[in-house]
């Protein structure tokens, strides 16, 4: 069996399988699987100017009289004139007309009147701030994290086309393992079984075979030989020396 170096070996393994294909999911259940595809922004975020704090949307010089209040999630019809103001809470679209939110803590109320210093723009949140339509948000092969899902429907995505989960097979090897208690009398506690698994799928792949066998080469060439056909890929633990009781090689060749 040839010998490649570790870097050789990784050029090997993401440059010589085929694509599995992909498949379409909700977005709820995108996170924890590879992007197929690249994807972009189905809207501008914020898709509109919108108030950064709760207070009032007030218009030029005060003091200002109250109209009205915007609703959340909702455009006003209103248009402010100087001296006017309306309610507004956090992420409020901006009503036309409107200088800048005036904070609740920094306005005082008298009857229908409201009293404060403020600065032109402030406390706005623009159009597009965080990313405009079109713009590419993740690159095709992105393990997609629960922020990035996050993105993708604030920014209107229902369904996202994601690759189809490699089925894994792991056959752990070394009859030195101890797989309950302590170690004891020259056996060593199995750390590889509990954790290998988990950290496998968490890279969006699934594991369908995950089983320990003992140091023999009929033994070994059976149970991989069994999987063939089943799994996409499958990976080994030990086994890969030149020792008496290390058949890795030779069950592969």
């Amino acid at each position: 069996m040839r010998e490649v170096s570790w870097d050789d070996a990784l050029t090997l393994v993401t440059s010589t399988f085929p694509s599995l294909g992909f498949e379409q999911v909700p977005i709820s259940e995108a996170v924890g699987r590879i992007s197929a595809t690249d994807i972009y922004s189905l809207c501008d975020l914020p898709a509109f100017t919108t108030s950064s704090m709760d207070g009032w949307a007030i218009s030029g010089e005060g003091p200002w009289s109250i109209v009205g209040e915007v609703a959340t999630g909702k455009r006003s019809t209103r248009v402010l004139s100087t001296g006017e103001c309306m309610r507004i809470g956090t992420g409020g679209v901006i009503p036309e007309g409107c200088t800048s939110v005036l904070p609740w803590e920094d306005a005082t109320t008298e009857s229908d009147n409201i009293h404060g210093q403020s600065v032109d723009g402030a406390n706005f949140r623009p159009a597009a701030l965080e990313s405009r339509t079109g713009d590419l948000l993740c690159e095709a092969g992105t393990l997609l994290k629960p922020a990035m899902v996050g993105l993708l429907a604030a920014t209107g995505h229902d369904e996202i086309a994601v690759s189809i989960k490699p089925r894994i097979g792991i056959f752990f090897l070394g009859d030195e393992l101890l797989h309950t208690g302590v170690p004891i009398d020259g056996a060593i506690r199995d750390a590889l079984g509990p954790q290998l698994p988990s950290l496998i799928e968490s890279y969006g792949t699934r594991v369908d075979v995950a089983t320990f066998v003992v140091d023999n080469l009929t033994a070994l060439h059976s149970a991989i030989s069994g999987a063939l056909g089943k799994v996409d890929a499958i990976f080994t633990t030990g086994g890969t020396a030149d020792g008496a009781q290390d058949f890795i090689r030779p069950v592969i060749e």
